[in-house]
């Protein structure tokens, strides 16, 4: 993953780390624990029914992604990410 992250024909790059502002700085360390990626800002408009659900005003989803070995036993590493979002009831 790590040889192809940054590899300006490939499709992980077109798609996610293009938009990295610190890619220069973080190129060598691909997945070590502490390393940031910045993004450009971005809008991303959604719309989804919560039927039932009082979503409104302004949340912060963290998600953690782990790795598994196939004796299902987690490893070392892991992902994290936090996006900030509002929500509007229309």
């Amino acid at each position: 993953m790590c040889s192809v992250m940054y590899k300006e024909s490939d499709y992980w790059y077109q798609y996610w780390t293009r938009f990295v502002t610190n890619k220069e700085d973080v190129k060598n360390e691909c997945f070590y624990p502490g390393t940031k990626l910045i993004y450009e800002p971005f809008n991303l408009s959604v719309t989804m029914d919560f039927t039932g659900i009082p979503l409104n005003g302004r949340y912060n989803v963290i998600a953690t992604i782990k790795a598994f070995s196939l004796k299902n036993v987690e490893r070392d590493t892991s992902i994290c990410f936090g996006i900030e979002g509002e929500f509007n009831r229309l």
